[in-house]
């Protein structure tokens, strides 16, 4: 699923070349660094929703607290560490928040594949 904000040829590289799979009636487990005003989050909720999944829950280290009963609102479980009322920004709760590139996602998805 696209996320906002990359185009067609980074869902490529992500995906590498592999369709995804049928979740149809599964438990998914949506992770996300943090989240800000919610907006990529709430795309994704409605098109795993759209997919039909049976139970969805959504894992994030901090939010702020009106974006994070919003996201509670919309799944079935929602877990948040911090929900600080002064929240500026995600990266702010952590101490190296160096941008991943698109080529490290897909070697790490692609180990998380691989036969252990």
């Amino acid at each position: 699923m696209p996320a906002e904000g990359r185009d067609s040829a980074q869902d490529k590289t992500l995906q590498g070349g592999r369709h995804i799979e049928n979740l149809k009636g599964k438990t998914v487990i949506l992770v996300d660094d943090g989240v800000a005003t919610g907006a990529t989050m709430k795309a994704a909720i409605k098109a795993l929703k759209e997919a039909a999944i049976e139970k969805l829950i959504v894992a994030v280290p901090a939010a702020p607290p009106e974006t994070a009963n919003e996201l509670a609102l919309m799944v079935d479980e929602f877990v948040c560490l911090f929900t600080p009322a002064d929240f500026m920004a995600v990266g702010n709760y952590y101490r190296d928040f160096a941008r991943v590139t698109d080529e490290e996602v897909a070697e790490i998805l692609d180990e998380s594949r691989a036969p252990h």
